[in-house]
C-alpha cells in the first residue's frame, strides 16, 4: 500500500444524497396525498349514493406505503444532519480519476473501507481520520489517504513478447484446453 492519494470531504456528494433522501420523502408525501383525496372522493360518492357498495372502497395501501416510506426518508435525511454519514473523495492512485465513498461519521476517528474505481476497476481502500467539523454543515470532516491494492498482475507483465508470461502465472494443462 504505497501508492496513494489524498483525501478529503466531499460536501457536494453528501448534498446530493441529502437532496436522494428528499425526493423520496417527497414521493411518500405524494403516495399518501393520492390516497386520501382518493379516500375522499369515494366517501363523497358513497354519501350520495342510497346502496352502499362495498366494491367501490378499498384499504387505503397506497397511503400506507407512503407514510413508511416518507418515515424511512426522513430519518434518513436527520442521519445526515447529525453527521452519521460522511462523503469522502480522492484520486484513484491508478488512473487519476475522483472516486469517492459515504464512510460512517458515527464508527469512531479512524474508519477504513475498501472499494473499486468506476474507470479502471483497480481495488482501492480508503482510510480516513472522521473529526466533528464545526465549520461543516453536516457536523462531521474527515481526511486521510485512498490507497491503491496490488494484485497479481502488479508484479509480471501481461506482455505478449514477455518470455516470463509463460512462467508466470501458472497454468494447468486441463484448463489451457
Amino acid at each position: 500500500m504505497k501508492i496513494y492519494g489524498d483525501l478529503e470531504t466531499d460536501e457536494p456528494q453528501t448534498r446530493a444524497l441529502e437532496n436522494v433522501w428528499r425526493c423520496f420523502t417527497l414521493l411518500g408525501a405524494l403516495f399518501v396525498a393520492v390516497d386520501v383525496v382518493e379516500l375522499v372522493a369515494t366517501i363523497d360518492r358513497l354519501s350520495n349514493v342510497n346502496g352502499v357498495s362495498s366494491t367501490e372502497f378499498r384499504p387505503p395501501v397506497l397511503a400506507v406505503l407512503g407514510a413508511f416510506l416518507c418515515q424511512s426518508a426522513l430519518n434518513k435525511v436527520k442521519a445526515l444532519k447529525r453527521g452519521d454519514v460522511v462523503a469522502v473523495a480522492g484520486d484513484c492512485p491508478s488512473c487519476g480519476e475522483r472516486v469517492f465513498i459515504f464512510l460512517p461519521g458515527n464508527e469512531g476517528n479512524r474508519v477504513t473501507r475498501g472499494s473499486e474505481c468506476h474507470v479502471c476497476e483497480r481495488s482501492v481502500s480508503f482510510r480516513a481520520d472522521v473529526r466533528v467539523d464545526a465549520k461543516s454543515r453536516y457536523g462531521r470532516g474527515a481526511t486521510g489517504r485512498v490507497y491503491l491494492a496490488t494484485r497479481a498482475d502488479d508484479y509480471y507483465s501481461a506482455d505478449e513478447n514477455d518470455a516470463r508470461r509463460d512462467a508466470w502465472p501458472p497454468r494447468n494443462a486441463e484448463n489451457t484446453r
